[in-house]
């Protein structure tokens, strides 16, 4: 029954812990987005030339949130 059921189930895990991994880092890019400045998000929605190198440039903030999501979901999910 194994041979039947594992490779469904591991297909469906695989797709599960993908799905979480994107969803962090939609958070974590909306959190830096916010913790940036609210002034900020309105030239970046004007697409102001300025602010959004200033924004790229804080994408540190972003892959550091992102990488601490991820880690915490792996040692507490899949591991």
């Amino acid at each position: 029954m194994s041979g039947v059921m594992d490779p469904p189930l591991e297909f469906a895990r695989t797709i599960i812990a993908w799905s979480v991994v994107i969803f962090f880092a939609f958070i974590s890019i909306y959190l830096t987005i916010i913790i940036n400045n609210f002034k900020s998000v309105i030239r970046l929605v004007s697409f102001n030339k300025e602010e959004w190198k200033r924004f790229m440039a804080s994408a540190r903030i972003w892959l550091l949130l992102f990488v601490t999501f991820c880690t915490i979901f792996y040692f507490t999910v899949i591991r």
